[in-house]
């Protein structure tokens, strides 16, 4: 044995233990175990829950950011409604206000073609009246140049107011109508003109001849009326004893009608010469009316104006050719109007 004590062994060199130090070792190596098993398990369930904190932090981040777009759509979606309905609120006023304008200018335009028709209704109006007045001088100067006649002729001085009385000149059914049934004042003529005398070489220059009819005999006492008369020549003085007698022994006979206020206004129309008489249309003929002179009803085939005034007033074929009555009497009031004027020459300026 001692031999062998030089040799190294294991179990010489390992200290003695005992069965209860092997069981406790046992015991400390299995509690190491399974407090590293522990710590493991512990590791791992820190790690998952770490992870699944950061996956719930991730996720809450994500849920705060899609809230914050949730949010901000949610006021964009606020804002752009509220331009909507300022955009329908414009478009509604700008419809309306195109709808009103619409509106007015269609009125607008109406107005103005209604007053543009009037307008020419009126300008044809006055252009017939201008045309009527054009004819109305053109006879009047034809009249005229009738009256005057030329320088080589001489009238008969006692028969001047014989000779150029208008019922000589102016033919009685056209004296009121003209051509187109215009005022009374459009004048024809006759186509006979006056007695006259030409001279004759140089025997009797002053000679006067009348083959056509008998001499007729002047009133002395009209004939003295009237030469006092033409001093002064004012129709407006009918107490003058030429006018006078006229107005008694002519006119007032002339128009001796029912409607008395209505024969004077026409009786002083015709002498301040503002009497409109014509001829109305055959279609207004059918109906009877109301005579404003006999006020009887009648076929009113005529109209009359006085004094320029806006009232027509009918008056039948009777009354417009009564004695000759309204005819004659602006014949008469015509040729004293031309003798006033000096259109005329009467006997004592042909004598001097």
């Amino acid at each position: 044995l001692l031999n062998y004590s030089c040799f190294s062994s294991p179990l010489a060199c390992t200290p003695f233990t005992s069965s209860s130090q092997r069981h406790e070792k046992r015991r400390t190596t299995s509690h190491s175990c399974f407090d590293n098993l522990n710590g493991e398990t512990q590791y791992q369930a820190v790690s998952e829950h770490s992870h699944a904190r950061e996956d719930s932090l991730e996720k809450d981040r994500i849920i705060e950011d899609l809230q914050d777009h949730l949010g901000r759509a949610h006021e964009e979606l606020t804002q752009w409604n509220l331009k909507c309905a300022k955009l329908q609120k414009i478009q509604e006023s700008l419809d309306s206000e195109i709808h009103e304008l619409t509106a007015s200018l269609f009125q607008e335009a109406y107005r103005i073609v209604t007053e543009a028709d009037s307008k020419r209704l009126y300008s044809e109006k006055l252009l017939t009246e201008a045309k009527g007045t054009v004819e109305m001088l053109q006879e009047e100067i034809k009249a005229l140049k009738l009256l005057m006649g030329k320088n080589d002729v001489k009238v008969s001085p006692s028969r001047s107011l014989q000779e150029f009385s208008p019922s000589k000149i102016f033919k009685k059914p056209t004296l009121f109508e003209g051509k187109n049934g215009g005022p009374f004042c459009f004048l024809n003529t006759n186509k006979k003109s006056p007695s006259v005398v030409t001279r004759s070489g140089g025997e009797h220059d002053h000679a006067l001849v009348d083959l056509d009819r008998p001499s007729l005999e002047v009133d002395p006492i009209c004939h003295q009326e009237f030469t006092i008369w033409l001093e002064n020549h004012d129709l407006t003085n009918i107490e003058h004893p030429f006018l006078k007698r006229i107005y008694n022994e002519d006119i007032y006979p002339c128009l001796n009608f029912t409607n008395t206020e209505l024969a004077s206004l026409v009786c002083n129309s015709i002498a301040n010469n503002t009497i409109i008489l014509e001829n109305i249309l055959a279609t207004e003929n059918e109906k009877a009316k109301i005579c404003a002179l006999t006020e009887m009803p009648r076929l009113c085939s005529y109209r009359m104006k006085i004094d320029n005034a806006d009232q027509w007033h009918y008056i039948s074929t009777f009354c417009r050719n009564r004695v000759r009555s309204i005819a004659a009497i602006c014949d008469l009031f015509t040729y004293l109007r031309y003798l006033a004027q000096g259109l005329v020459q009467h006997g004592r300026k042909c004598e001097e």
